[in-house]
């Protein structure tokens, strides 16, 4: 059997690998197992019993007390599994047991007794798209021909790109790129180069491994708007300072991602790349930070239902839940009056209800009237969606809408289709259906893009040129909607 090195795999590969497993409280007792790994699944497969006793022969009766495992491959790789669950415990008719376990992530590089131990100061990433999002080769080429025109000779070299360095305050970190280059020969035919872009975060203090990848999954976000397309990793590496004590301070970190997809290189004309926004990177890093704070959940909503979304129905009432909230969060004037100006009003109001509705059979009407004014003094839907609008600067709002009549129609037919949607007894045929909902969503997306575009600092002329290439259907939308 072939030896594999897990520290040379990726999240993306497929392998399997024989070791040595054991419980961290019972280092002493080792079963033989085979650790499997794909994309899309992770188990290991134990040949013996990690919950096996003297007076539980059979493992029937102790439960897992235990949430991590570890291990050493064949080839001496240190290995732990944490969030682990017991999916088959089974006897086989001779006797000997055998053990089935599911793991929620695994770290190759050493033994760690609890997720709660793995406190790291720097992270090294690849994900999806990395290298086109880079938009800059390492590659030279050199061809020479003859008189003739036919091919002389060929060369090619490698050159690292040079290192870039932001610092993060929101954070207390360090963002910075970086790179990995292989070079292999087989015999006299073949000469293999591959090169692998990197993106590091360095904390200024040991942080704890899901702070990591919180905020490396933020990062992954904001590149995702930039290049218009859902992101995912596909290498994951973790590194402590260099000590005395310490032998080995590199942890490569494999776990599944489900939806995983990468097609093909993105067209650096469409996309946002790394070579447009390395001079204010610094600022857009951090506001973007900032901003998660306050709209983490308009964030992720607009996200998962650009990227996740199947149903147009299901897209449109998040994007309109989207634009809502947002103007909640970041329009601060958006009442008609001072809210304890309004308790005042509210009062009288309901001072007069109580005086016109005596009807005992009313009451019910009565408290209805009273709860639906209770917020009366905020701005409704549709307002708010006219305020979104107007606050876009002429280049964006000219790509996006006609002009203000077809803006506020759109706005109002958004309106009716949401309550259509949402109240289906209402009869009303002015809504967006079939291909116009369609239209609508790419309208309603690009508008919260540009949004969060602006947001993080983005000049207005730019953002404007890159949604016609990200919406490839927005002028259509512009044409025939309204």
């Amino acid at each position: 059997m072939k030896t594999i090195k897990l520290m040379k795999q990726t999240m993306i590969d497929e392998f399997e690998v024989d070791g040595f497993w054991f419980n961290p409280n019972n280092p002493n007792h080792k079963v033989h197992g085979k650790l499997s790994f794909s994309p899309k699944d992770t188990y290991l497969n134990l040949f013996g019993s990690l919950t096996q006793s003297a007076d539980d022969p059979l493992s029937l009766r102790q439960g897992i007390h235990f949430d991590t495992i570890c291990g050493e491959t064949l080839s001496g790789e240190l290995v732990s599994l944490f969030h682990i669950i017991q999916t088959s415990n089974r006897t086989s008719f001779s006797g000997y047991p055998s053990q089935t376990y599911k793991f929620n992530f695994m770290i190759v590089g050493g033994h760690f007794s609890s997720a709660d131990d793995l406190l790291f100061e720097k992270v090294s990433f690849n994900s999806t798209y990395l290298e086109s999002f880079m938009n800059s080769s390492p590659y030279t080429y050199d061809f020479e021909h003859d008189e003739n025109g036919f091919m002389k000779s060929t060369s090619a070299s490698f050159k690292h790109p040079e290192i870039s360095k932001w610092e993060i305050p929101s954070i207390d970190c360090i963002f910075s790129t970086n790179s990995n280059f292989n070079f292999s020969t087989s015999g006299y035919k073949n000469v293999s180069m591959e090169f692998k872009a990197l993106l590091d975060l360095v904390s200024n203090s040991p942080q704890n491994y899901t702070w990591f990848l919180d905020n490396i999954y933020k990062l992954l976000n904001l590149f995702s708007l930039f290049i218009g397309k859902e992101q995912f990793l596909k290498d994951l590496i973790f590194k402590i300072k260099d000590t005395p004590e310490v032998q080995n301070n590199k942890y490569k970190v494999f776990f599944t991602q489900q939806d995983f997809k990468e097609g093909k290189d993105i067209d650096s004309i469409k996309c946002i790349t790394f070579l447009d926004i390395k001079d204010n990177l610094a600022i857009y890093l951090n506001t973007w930070f900032l901003l998660y704070n306050e709209l983490e959940p308009i964030y992720n909503l607009y996200l998962d239902t650009k990227y996740q979304g199947i149903y147009e129905e299901w897209k449109f009432l998040n994007y309109t839940r989207i634009l809502e909230g947002y103007h909640r969060l970041r329009f601060k004037n958006s009442t008609f009056c001072n809210p304890s100006d309004y308790d005042q009003i509210k009062d009288e109001i309901i001072t007069n209800l109580e005086e016109i509705i005596t009807d005992d059979k009313l009451q019910d009407l009565k408290k209805n009237i009273q709860n639906s004014i209770s917020y009366a003094y905020e701005y409704p839907f549709k307002k708010r969606l006219i305020d979104v609008a107007n606050s876009i600067d002429a280049p964006i709002f000219n790509r996006v809408f006609k002009n203000k009549k077809d803006m506020k129609g759109f706005m109002n037919k958004v309106k009716e289709t949401r309550n259509k949607m949402t109240h289906p007894q209402t009869e009303d045929s002015n809504i967006f259906r079939n291909y116009k909902l369609y239209l609508a969503n790419i309208r309603l997306s690009a508008l919260i893009h540009a949004l969060i575009l602006i947001d993080l600092g983005f000049a207005s002329d730019y953002i404007e040129n890159k949604l016609f290439y990200l919406y490839y259907n927005l002028e259509t939308a512009k044409k025939e909607l309204n």
